[in-house]
């Protein structure tokens, strides 16, 4: 029962983990739409 209960705990903290990284992804590409539609303002 522990054991299981472990690698549960485990895998939930994966999880997190990647959609920690899922929002950091996002954040980023947000970033790089922004910038790249400020370059083309500014070439304007």
């Amino acid at each position: 029962m522990s054991v299981f209960f472990n690698v549960f705990h485990q895998a939930e903290i994966k999880f997190e983990y990647v959609k920690m990284l899922n929002n950091q992804a996002d954040h980023s590409i947000i970033q790089k739409l922004i910038g790249t539609k400020n370059l083309k303002l500014s070439k304007k």
